[in-house]
């Protein structure tokens, strides 16, 4: 019978364990999806379009040329040349 008190206590003491390692590795994620998520917070931007539109803008903006409609090689050419 003491064996037995013995044996149960000692997969007692390791299924704990477990339980408690599982437990930390829970938080380590738990940490890190909040550090992700606080990361991507900060971010200006949420995709690469987002990102390309924003610099077409500034272009746009600073230089005052657009995008040459009348090609696909993406060259600018100036606004004045667009006014009819």
């Amino acid at each position: 019978m003491e064996a037995l008190r013995g044996e149960q206590g000692k997969y007692k003491a390791d299924r704990g364990k477990t339980l408690d390692e599982m437990k930390r590795l829970q938080e380590g994620v738990q940490r890190k999806i909040k550090d992700v998520q606080a990361q991507r917070g900060k971010m200006a931007f949420r995709s690469v379009a987002e990102v390309d539109y924003r610099i077409a803008w500034v272009q746009i903006l600073s230089y005052q040329t657009v995008p040459d409609q009348g090609s696909d090689s993406g060259r600018w050419t100036s606004r004045s040349n667009l006014v009819r």
